[in-house]
């Protein structure tokens, strides 16, 4: 038998135990939830001890077999979510979300909402960019999903919907549905503005982005302002800094004022390059170095890119495919063609191998690699690239789109297409000025909306003013018609107060002689149906005492059958142990059974010498020489205490038989059991066998008998110890808890 299956057996005893007491009855949730707890507990890394998820996952069966007969859907719900941690410590993936699944399902039959869309927010959660683009589709469907299961909630869960929304938006800003995107944005704003909240930097800084994707720079630079003062008024200083400077820097940098987006952007790569990220580096890097190429910097741009590479690698493939491009563009830019050679080969290979992820690769990477092969005269390769970049253009913003358009003329003009390299370059011309003629509508817009809502705004003041005049004419007018009401009323109620007071005192002088006779007749009855009750209560007591220990004899007498039929050692002294341990509380509840008065106290002499009787008759019977002496002073328990006071009692005999003398030796064990000043209990059980081995701690042991004894100890409140006196000496100093009159004539 291995220590898992010795723990799980206690762990079983010990339930019996708590339990037994209580009578045949259904269980309820404390009981679950001490189940679910200690399977969360093993499941977890736990007071330094590594994970067991087989343990959780039997303890979570015990808990959903016990949740059939009072079934409460949420609690299967929060069992398959132990489970789904058990099967991700496992490795089992796919158990894993299908417990997960189970448990949502579960949450939306019972209409359990929050619960239901807090589980799909946790799961969407787990899916991250670096997956592909199928795992981002799930996390967007998750996302939904809790949105849905929010707005049952109306106006309760407002902010979880708000953060399910921001979410949404979020990922339809990676798929490049920066329309909805925008909306549900917005929606989340409003949401966060309205409850107050203030750490909402990252919403602003998201509706930026948005902003920026859709042309509108003026708009996206005011989002991007106003994410960083928020950010400041907070104290915000994450690595989520990083994104916002770099957003705004990247509207700076769309908008043309490039001088203001270049402080911006290094301050962005300060932090990234601080906190160490490796993908925020990838990508504000990749910004600095445009921004520096557009301003003719094409020497310095390297050089940053080599001090930066060396203060964080870039190891993810996609990452460094991604900086290999711009640095192929700024090596074209300097005309270091001799150095383009190696890059060009190692981002070939990488767009052909189809194990890498190509998804969401930027502009930049495919115009890098259309300008070197125009420059060494491949033009139809050139072509190849150039349909690429277009296809990533369509889907991003329409200013990549006017940059792809006079890309593919340059590449149309190379090949000899003169009609369609002008074509190209007119439609870039058309997009260039759409963005300048939208930005312009969006501003004159912005300018007539501000001017009507302050005209709105005045007319709205003008009407408040008339409102509260007629409003403090109409008061002054009821304030004269109510003081005239009051003193009428009052007249009429001080009258009639003096009548009812007149009244009230003939009438109780008169009902007080009889309800005192009334009251003196119920006391009585009351007093007789009490000493009923407490009769009826006391016998109850007794017959639950007398059923417990039958149980446990029942239980006794099948180990010993049991014992008849085991060979193998270890499980015989296993099984001997138990039936010992359980002897040891039979003891009690035969002695509350026969006990006559104060049916909750154990007298601690009778129990002891009754209980070592027991124990120097079990190992007499194996052949051994050893004499127990006791000191029990006069001494009644609670059951609450006489039961771990007996269980360590048996614990500690137990293993001074086993290991404390040599075969055939006789040998001592003294045994006292004390009071102490101010309800203090000393227990002493001392041997002269051959005590502990050097430098052993009994906290790390992993023998069952020491571990019992310390968490029985432990239940005590006891101060417990060890000591090496001639043998081993344990002494464990506990307060005697006192027992009311009351509890103990019903208890």
């Amino acid at each position: 038998m291995n220590r898992k299956t010795i723990w799980v057996f206690g762990m079983l005893i010990l339930l019996f135990v708590g339990t037994g007491v209580r009578g045949q009855r259904s269980p309820d949730r404390k009981e679950i939830h001490h189940l679910m707890d200690q399977a969360l507990t093993v499941v977890q890394k736990h007071g330094g001890k590594a994970p067991d998820p087989d343990s959780a996952l039997l303890l979570t069966s015990i808990a959903r077999n016990l949740n059939i007969r009072p079934h409460i859907d949420t609690l299967d719900a929060e069992i398959q979510l132990i489970n789904a941690k058990a099967w991700r410590q496992k490795g089992d993936n796919k158990k894993w979300l299908s417990s997960v699944l189970d448990a949502i399902r579960i949450y939306q039959q019972a209409g359990a909402w929050l619960s239901m869309g807090n589980t799909c927010m946790d799961l969407g959660g787990t899916y991250g960019a670096g997956d592909g683009e199928a795992a981002l589709k799930k996390r967007m469907e998750h996302f939904r999903e809790a949105l849905a299961a929010y707005r049952h909630g109306g106006s309760e869960w407002k902010l979880e919907q708000a953060n399910a929304l921001k979410n949404i938006a979020d990922m339809n800003s990676l798929f490049r549905n920066y329309g909805e995107a925008r909306i549900e944005e917005k929606e989340a704003l409003a949401i966060f503005l309205a409850a107050g909240k203030k750490d909402i930097q990252d919403v602003y800084d998201l509706l930026g982005l948005l902003s920026d994707c859709m042309g509108d720079s003026p708009e996206a630079v005011r989002y991007g302002l106003e994410a960083i003062r928020t950010a400041n008024a907070v104290n915000d200083t994450s690595v989520g800094m990083c994104t916002i400077y770099h957003r705004l820097g990247n509207s700076y940098t769309n908008w043309g004022r490039l001088e203001e987006a270049q402080p911006l952007e290094r301050k962005a790569l300060d932090i990234a390059v601080k906190y160490k990220d490796e993908e925020a580096t990838t990508i504000v890097l990749t910004a600095v170095c445009n921004i520096l190429s557009k301003l003719g910097r094409n020497e310095e741009a390297l050089k940053l890119t080599d001090q930066t590479l060396k203060k964080v690698p870039i190891l993810a493939h996609w990452n460094s495919a991604v900086v290999k491009g711009w640095r192929l563009n700024l090596l074209l830019a300097l005309h270091r063609n001799r150095e383009t050679q190696p890059l060009v080969t190692e981002l070939v290979r990488f767009l052909d191998d189809p194990k890498e992820d190509h998804y969401l690769l930027p502009q930049s990477f495919y115009t890098a690699l259309v300008r070197y092969y125009l420059s060494i005269g491949k033009d139809s390769i050139a072509m190849r690239y150039c349909i690429r970049d277009r296809q990533i253009a369509n889907i991003t913003s329409p200013r990549a789109r006017s940059s792809a358009y006079y890309l593919q003329a340059l590449v149309d003009s190379a090949l000899g297409n003169f009609s369609a390299a002008l074509a190209d370059f007119q439609t870039h011309k058309a997009i260039s000025d759409s963005l300048i003629s939208a930005t312009r509508n969006y501003q004159i817009a912005q300018i007539q909306t501000e001017f009507q809502t302050e005209q709105k705004e005045r007319d709205l003041r003008l009407r408040q003013k008339e409102l509260d005049l007629l409003t403090s004419r109409n008061r002054l007018q009821d304030a004269s018609i109510h003081k005239a009401a009051l003193v009428r009323n009052t007249v009429i109620i001080v009258t009639l107060l003096l009548l009812i007071l007149l009244y009230t005192g003939y009438y109780f002088k008169q009902r007080s002689h009889q309800q005192l006779q009334s009251k003196q007749v119920a006391i009585r009855l009351q007093n007789q149906q009490l000493a009923q009750l407490l009769a009826e209560k006391e016998s109850l007591v007794y017959e639950v005492h007398h059923r417990v220990r039958n149980n446990l004899q029942v239980i006794i007498s099948l180990l010993n059958t049991q014992c008849e039929f085991l060979e193998h050692p270890d499980a015989l002294k296993a099984i001997r142990e138990s039936r010992e341990r359980l002897q040891a509380i039979a003891l009690i509840h035969q002695k509350l059974y026969n006990t006559g008065t104060q049916p909750a106290l154990i007298n601690m002499r009778q129990y002891v010498e009754e209980m070592i009787r027991h124990l120097r008759d079990s190992y007499e019977a194996t052949g051994g020489s050893i004499s127990i002496s006791q000191d029990i002073g006069e001494l009644d328990l609670d059951i609450s205490q006489a039961v771990p006071v007996g269980l360590v009692l048996n614990e500690a005999i137990t293993n001074s038989v086993k290991y404390a003398f040599t075969k055939d030796i006789p040998g001592t064990i003294d045994i006292s059991l004390t009071p102490r000043d101010r309800d203090q209990v000393l227990l002493r059980i001392a041997d002269n066998g051959r005590g502990l081995p050097a430098g052993f701690r009994p906290e790390e042991s992993q023998s069952l008998g020491l571990k019992l004894i310390q968490l029985f100890s432990q239940q005590l409140k006891g101060e417990l110890r060890f000591h090496n006196k001639s043998g081993l000496e344990i002494t464990m100093l506990f307060t005697q808890r006192r027992v009311s009159p009351l509890r103990t004539s019903v208890a």
